[in-house]
């Protein structure tokens, strides 16, 4: 047990605070018998639970959509969005270089301030700092929180293009093309003086992803009487 009268401290209530989420958008629609339109735009904005500036989450989209009747039988369509993403994330879960592991061991009676000394990592482990090639065994949640980096930067486009034809009184034929596209840049780094990576490392990715696809669709109805009606519809799908 502690003793009694020795100081201790709040670890969890220093690493954690109030989270804030501020979310907005603009929009405007409109049209007639003969077009309509929809444009969009909106932000997303997160300060995390984690206290300091890497744990932040930041979305702003934007989206046209429209559609013209050709005639009294054809109308064309088209929808297109993008969102930009930029994130900054703080290790987690059950790892030497995580917030959580280093934050639930450390003693009550540890101070975890300052986690730099002259330059150098200071962690319940670790608590007089010589040199900076020492493992520190557990980093020290605040080092975690300030000095890692764990990014994200995604650009995501999406559109269709449709055409849709009333071919008949009773026949209806709908084609659509559409496109997903998606490009994730990922940055993970882990300064020197890090647990377990006395010279600090760092991993770089960048995922990209590209997602066509089409259908052409046939409906035909056709009523029989007050009691019966029909419906087939035939149709092809791809990806």
């Amino acid at each position: 047990k502690v003793p009694a009268g020795t100081p201790t401290y709040d670890h969890w209530g220093e690493a954690f605070t109030t989270g804030h989420t501020f979310d907005n958008v603009l929009s405007v629609g409109g049209g007639d018998d003969r077009r309509t339109f929809f444009l969009s735009a909106g932000n997303t904005f997160q300060n995390g639970t984690i206290v300091g500036d890497h744990d932040k989450y930041n979305r702003t989209t934007g989206r046209l959509k429209a559609t013209q009747f050709v005639g009294s039988k054809l109308r064309l369509g088209g929808n297109v969005a993008y969102s930009d993403v930029r994130s900054d994330y703080v290790q987690k879960g059950n790892n030497l270089n995580g917030l959580l592991l280093g934050l639930a061991r450390t003693p009550p009676d540890f101070n975890n301030f300052p986690y730099l000394v002259d330059g150098l990592h200071r962690s319940y482990r670790y608590p007089n700092p010589a040199n900076a090639t020492d493992d520190r065994v557990y980093d020290n949640p605040f080092w975690v929180i300030n000095e890692d980096r764990n990014t994200s930067r995604v650009g995501r486009s999406i559109g269709n293009f449709n055409v849709d034809w009333d071919a008949l009184s009773w026949l209806n034929v709908k084609y659509t093309l559409g496109a997903d596209h998606a490009s994730d840049e990922r940055i993970e780094g882990l300064p020197p003086q890090s647990s377990g990576y006395d010279g600090g490392t760092i991993w770089q990715g960048t995922y990209n992803a590209l997602q066509l696809d089409h259908n052409l669709v046939a409906t035909a109805q056709r009523k029989w009487g007050q009691a019966l009606a029909t419906t087939l519809t035939l149709g092809t799908l791809s990806a």
